[in-house]
């Protein structure tokens, strides 16, 4: 339901288009690896730590993201660390492609032929 929700209200934007479009379908690409993101998170942790930022999410984020390397998946893209989540739940994250809400775009407009 939040798949077809958030497209159409404010706080729409790529990343979330991407999240059907990745993870519900089971494909887990991107345009980023799980390597390049979990280094961009760990330097955001890191200055958080020194700022005394709280970062509890970022921290949580963090520990999936290494337990997904950990996996070997780094090279891949980094909605794969959804697995971790989809492990520690007990259940897959599927849904069907969402072909009926407004803004929603099945194929990446950045990856032709992409699903």
């Amino acid at each position: 339901m939040l798949a077809r929700i958030v497209p159409l209200s404010a706080g729409a934007s790529r990343t979330f288009d991407n999240i059907p479009r990745s993870v519900l379908s089971g494909a887990f690409t991107a345009g980023g690896t799980l390597d390049i993101v979990a280094k961009d998170l760990q330097l955001a942790c890191e200055l958080a730590r020194e700022v005394a930022a709280p970062a509890h999410l970022g921290l949580l984020a963090h520990d999936v993201f290494n337990r997904a390397q950990a996996q070997g998946w780094g090279q891949q893209g980094f909605p794969v660390a959804a697995k971790i989540l989809e492990a520690m739940a007990g259940c897959e994250l599927r849904a069907p492609p969402i072909e009926d809400a407004a803004s929603y775009r099945a194929e990446d407009p950045r990856r032709p032929g992409s699903r």
